[in-house]
């Protein structure tokens, strides 16, 4: 991989772990050394990337130790989220870069512990949600009417699809899509959308 894709996949990392921590607090501030120490990062690579984030409005120097993710900085990973096969106006597709640490977690691991480090009721049901969610996309022109909703309700399920695929899937993402489809189908209504919502309700 060549230095400037590096470059640009730890920039997303990076931003994509302040939107995790601080997200939904307001302000929304958070201590960049810490989220560089997180990722491995050493201050001097840290402190690259923030002035690069900062140069691009995205997050904004506070103090010595803390930072503040601004509007601009939370709309493009929520975009990229919202999207993951697409580039932002900064990053490279966020399935890219999910892609990249699922290489990265095999190589460091190696193949004979990953089995053991997930228990196998988390495995389940995430293996009995990707299978609910690929049915519920085959099944959707039947339940919502409004070609908006489902192009929104399919980007959502690409997005879980994708965290699923991860070795470390991220629940917080995967938790909160999954409650925006079942508000989405709640909305709707119906016999049919109502159904998808009691068998995506214990997820």
């Amino acid at each position: 991989m060549n230095d400037l894709k590096q470059k640009k996949i730890d920039r997303f990392r990076f931003l994509k772990e302040v939107y995790d921590q601080c997200a939904d607090e307001s302000p929304h501030f958070f201590n960049h050394r810490a989220v560089g120490e997180k990722l491995g990062f050493d201050w001097d690579y840290t402190k690259t990337i923030m002035d690069y984030l900062v140069g691009e409005m995205l997050v904004e120097w506070k103090s010595n130790m803390h930072s503040m993710l601004t509007h601009w900085g939370l709309k493009e990973i929520e975009e990229a989220i919202d999207s993951p096969d697409e580039e932002t106006d900064h990053f490279l597709p966020y399935s890219v870069v999910i892609n990249y640490g699922t290489i990265q977690s095999q190589h460091v691991e190696g193949s004979g512990n990953v089995a053991s480090q997930t228990s196998s009721r988390e495995s389940s049901d995430m293996g009995e949600l990707v299978e609910f969610l690929n049915e519920l996309k085959a099944d959707l022109s039947r339940i919502v009417d409004n070609t908006d909703e489902q192009k929104q309700i399919i980007a959502d399920i690409k997005t879980i699809l994708i965290q699923a695929s991860a070795p470390n899937p991220d629940k917080s993402i995967i938790g909160s899509l999954v409650k925006k489809i079942v508000n989405g189908l709640n909305s709707v209504g119906g016999a049919l959308a109502l159904e998808w919502v009691k068998k995506l309700a214990g997820f």
